[in-house]
């Protein structure tokens, strides 16, 4: 799927995977999915996006847009978008 150039994307790493989420698509209801087999939870309330793994700790982020992302990571990044759960 590809987002348009200048999507944000909230981008973390879990073990050897880099994981970009379209930012807005993250809502206040956190929304899950599994990374490498570790379930990954993510919330947004207001400008506060929190990401954690499954014991709790919370995963360092940055932003970077979606053709930024692509160049970048190419085939090897994981999309996750909840919008499409």
């Amino acid at each position: 799927t590809r987002y348009p150039a200048k999507t944000i994307f909230a981008v973390f790493r879990d073990g050897d995977s880099t994981v970009g989420v379209p930012y807005l698509q993250i809502t206040e209801t956190p929304v899950e999915t599994m990374i490498s087999g570790r379930k990954i939870s993510l919330q947004r309330r207001g400008d506060n996006l929190t990401i954690n793994d499954e014991s709790g700790t919370k995963l360092p982020f940055y932003f970077e847009m979606w053709f930024s992302f692509a160049v970048q990571h190419g085939e090897y990044g994981l999309v996750f978008d909840p919008s499409a759960q």
